[in-house]
Protein backbone atom coordinates (compact mmCIF):
# COMPACT_ATOMS: atom_id res chain seq x y z
CA UNK A 1 0.00 0.00 0.00
CA UNK A 2 2.90 2.09 -0.18
CA UNK A 3 2.76 4.92 -2.63
CA UNK A 4 6.39 5.58 -2.32
CA UNK A 5 8.33 5.72 -5.65
CA UNK A 6 10.81 4.13 -3.44
CA UNK A 7 9.42 0.49 -3.31
CA UNK A 8 13.24 -0.94 -3.35
CA UNK A 9 16.28 0.82 -1.40
CA UNK A 10 19.42 -0.23 0.05
CA UNK A 11 22.17 0.17 2.67
CA UNK A 12 25.87 -0.85 2.76
CA UNK A 13 27.73 -1.73 5.82
CA UNK A 14 30.61 -3.46 6.76
CA UNK A 15 29.35 -4.20 10.75
CA UNK A 16 32.52 -5.39 12.43
CA UNK A 17 30.29 -6.48 14.03
CA UNK A 18 27.03 -5.24 13.99
CA UNK A 19 25.94 -2.96 16.41
CA UNK A 20 23.08 -1.40 17.56
CA UNK A 21 23.91 1.75 15.67
CA UNK A 22 23.98 -0.78 12.75
CA UNK A 23 20.54 -2.27 13.69
CA UNK A 24 18.86 1.23 14.12
CA UNK A 25 20.07 2.00 10.64
CA UNK A 26 18.89 -1.05 8.80
CA UNK A 27 15.24 -0.60 10.89
CA UNK A 28 15.08 2.93 9.52
CA UNK A 29 16.10 2.32 6.40
CA UNK A 30 13.29 -0.61 5.98
CA UNK A 31 10.39 1.51 7.36
CA UNK A 32 11.32 4.13 4.31
CA UNK A 33 10.90 1.49 1.49
CA UNK A 34 8.82 -1.20 0.77
CA UNK A 35 11.90 -3.69 0.13
CA UNK A 36 15.56 -3.40 1.62
CA UNK A 37 19.15 -5.00 0.40
CA UNK A 38 21.80 -4.49 2.93
CA UNK A 39 25.21 -5.30 0.84
CA UNK A 40 27.38 -6.59 3.25
CA UNK A 41 31.11 -5.68 2.18
CA UNK A 42 32.83 -8.63 0.98
CA UNK A 43 35.88 -7.96 1.79
CA UNK A 44 38.03 -10.15 4.39
CA UNK A 45 40.06 -7.19 6.07
CA UNK A 46 38.38 -6.68 9.30
CA UNK A 47 38.83 -8.35 12.34
CA UNK A 48 35.52 -10.07 11.81
CA UNK A 49 35.53 -12.37 8.64
CA UNK A 50 33.11 -11.88 5.96
CA UNK A 51 31.37 -15.18 6.79
CA UNK A 52 31.18 -13.90 10.35
CA UNK A 53 29.93 -10.93 9.47
CA UNK A 54 27.15 -11.90 7.25
CA UNK A 55 26.08 -14.43 9.51
CA UNK A 56 25.92 -11.81 12.03
CA UNK A 57 23.79 -8.86 9.98
CA UNK A 58 21.35 -12.06 8.82
CA UNK A 59 20.73 -13.09 12.61
CA UNK A 60 20.24 -9.63 13.85
CA UNK A 61 17.47 -8.60 11.04
CA UNK A 62 15.63 -12.05 11.26
CA UNK A 63 13.20 -9.80 12.83
CA UNK A 64 12.80 -7.58 9.31
CA UNK A 65 10.40 -9.29 6.96
CA UNK A 66 11.39 -6.60 4.21
CA UNK A 67 14.85 -7.20 4.49
CA UNK A 68 17.51 -9.61 2.04
CA UNK A 69 20.78 -9.53 3.40
CA UNK A 70 23.24 -10.28 0.64
CA UNK A 71 27.24 -10.21 -0.28
CA UNK A 72 28.35 -6.49 -1.55
CA UNK A 73 30.08 -8.00 -4.51
CA UNK A 74 33.34 -6.93 -5.84
CA UNK A 75 32.15 -3.40 -6.72
CA UNK A 76 30.81 -2.28 -3.68
CA UNK A 77 33.44 -1.01 -0.82
CA UNK A 78 36.47 -3.20 -2.06
CA UNK A 79 39.89 -2.54 -1.60
CA UNK A 80 40.13 -2.24 -5.26
CA UNK A 81 37.54 0.43 -5.75
CA UNK A 82 37.84 1.92 -2.35
CA UNK A 83 41.63 1.60 -0.83
CA UNK A 84 41.25 4.42 1.38
CA UNK A 85 38.17 2.52 3.35
CA UNK A 86 40.33 0.00 4.61
CA UNK A 87 43.15 2.07 5.91
CA UNK A 88 41.45 4.43 7.81
CA UNK A 89 43.08 4.68 10.82
CA UNK A 90 46.30 5.48 8.62
CA UNK A 91 45.01 7.57 6.10
CA UNK A 92 41.80 9.52 7.76
CA UNK A 93 41.34 12.06 4.84
CA UNK A 94 38.28 13.46 3.14
CA UNK A 95 41.05 13.56 0.04
CA UNK A 96 39.47 9.98 -1.64
CA UNK A 97 37.80 9.53 -5.27
CA UNK A 98 34.43 7.69 -5.10
CA UNK A 99 33.45 8.05 -8.62
CA UNK A 100 34.30 4.48 -9.51
CA UNK A 101 32.03 2.83 -6.60
CA UNK A 102 29.38 5.49 -8.11
CA UNK A 103 29.66 4.26 -11.12
CA UNK A 104 29.53 1.04 -10.83
CA UNK A 105 26.76 1.07 -8.45
CA UNK A 106 24.35 4.07 -9.96
CA UNK A 107 25.30 1.82 -13.32
CA UNK A 108 24.77 -1.45 -12.98
CA UNK A 109 24.29 -2.89 -9.56
CA UNK A 110 20.92 -0.20 -8.50
CA UNK A 111 19.22 -0.73 -12.03
CA UNK A 112 19.87 -5.21 -11.73
CA UNK A 113 18.14 -4.62 -8.25
CA UNK A 114 15.73 -2.13 -8.83
CA UNK A 115 17.26 0.36 -6.24
CA UNK A 116 15.87 4.09 -6.13
CA UNK A 117 17.19 5.12 -2.29
CA UNK A 118 20.03 4.43 -0.85
CA UNK A 119 20.67 4.95 3.13
CA UNK A 120 24.09 5.75 4.58
CA UNK A 121 25.22 6.47 8.43
CA UNK A 122 26.22 10.01 9.51
CA UNK A 123 29.80 9.69 10.49
CA UNK A 124 31.10 13.32 12.38
CA UNK A 125 34.65 11.56 13.02
CA UNK A 126 35.88 9.69 10.56
CA UNK A 127 36.89 11.86 7.69
CA UNK A 128 37.07 8.94 5.16
CA UNK A 129 33.82 7.60 5.74
CA UNK A 130 32.45 11.71 5.67
CA UNK A 131 33.64 12.26 2.68
CA UNK A 132 32.28 9.07 1.21
CA UNK A 133 28.80 9.80 2.35
CA UNK A 134 29.00 13.60 0.73
CA UNK A 135 30.14 12.16 -2.48
CA UNK A 136 27.33 9.57 -2.77
CA UNK A 137 25.05 11.88 -1.71
CA UNK A 138 25.91 14.30 -5.02
CA UNK A 139 26.70 11.81 -7.67
CA UNK A 140 23.38 9.35 -6.92
CA UNK A 141 21.86 12.23 -8.13
CA UNK A 142 23.46 11.62 -11.77
CA UNK A 143 21.12 7.88 -11.82
CA UNK A 144 18.19 9.47 -10.25
CA UNK A 145 18.59 7.51 -6.97
CA UNK A 146 17.78 9.49 -3.62
CA UNK A 147 20.08 9.68 -1.01
CA UNK A 148 19.44 9.72 2.90
CA UNK A 149 22.06 10.14 5.47
CA UNK A 150 20.64 9.09 9.09
CA UNK A 151 21.73 10.38 12.00
CA UNK A 152 23.84 8.18 14.50
CA UNK A 153 22.57 6.74 17.76
CA UNK A 154 24.10 7.11 20.96
CA UNK A 155 23.58 4.48 23.44
CA UNK A 156 21.20 6.03 26.90
CA UNK A 157 24.44 7.50 28.37
CA UNK A 158 25.32 9.24 25.85
CA UNK A 159 27.97 6.77 24.77
CA UNK A 160 28.68 6.90 20.93
CA UNK A 161 27.79 3.37 19.59
CA UNK A 162 30.76 1.94 17.14
CA UNK A 163 32.27 -1.44 16.26
CA UNK A 164 35.52 -0.39 17.21
CA UNK A 165 34.04 0.25 21.16
CA UNK A 166 32.72 -2.82 20.99
CA UNK A 167 36.30 -4.69 19.84
CA UNK A 168 38.11 -3.13 22.62
CA UNK A 169 35.41 -4.17 25.22
CA UNK A 170 36.02 -7.92 23.87
CA UNK A 171 39.40 -7.32 24.34
CA UNK A 172 39.22 -5.87 28.01
CA UNK A 173 36.48 -9.24 27.74
CA UNK A 174 34.31 -6.49 29.86
CA UNK A 175 31.39 -8.54 27.98
CA UNK A 176 28.38 -7.11 30.65
CA UNK A 177 29.15 -3.64 29.16
CA UNK A 178 28.59 -5.15 25.20
CA UNK A 179 24.13 -4.93 26.06
CA UNK A 180 25.02 -1.38 25.68
CA UNK A 181 26.21 -1.95 22.09
CA UNK A 182 25.09 -4.63 20.64
CA UNK A 183 21.96 -6.74 19.35
CA UNK A 184 21.02 -8.82 22.30
CA UNK A 185 20.47 -12.15 20.22
CA UNK A 186 23.75 -11.71 18.59
CA UNK A 187 25.88 -11.21 21.70
CA UNK A 188 27.02 -14.88 22.85
CA UNK A 189 27.69 -15.42 18.90
CA UNK A 190 30.20 -12.32 18.80
CA UNK A 191 31.94 -13.09 22.02
CA UNK A 192 32.51 -17.33 20.47
CA UNK A 193 33.61 -16.15 17.07
CA UNK A 194 35.79 -13.76 18.84
CA UNK A 195 37.78 -15.98 20.90
CA UNK A 196 37.67 -19.16 18.58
Amino acid sequence: NNESIFKFGSIAVNCNPITNGHLHLIEYAAKSVEFLYVLVIEEDKSRFSFKDRIYLVKKACSHLNNVKVIKGGKFVCTEYILPEYFYKDKYNSEDIDISMEAYFFGEHIAPALGIKKIFLGDEPICKVTNSYNKQMYRMMKNYSIDTEIIDRISTNDGELISASTVRKLLDQQKFIQLKKFLPLKIIDDVIGIYFQ
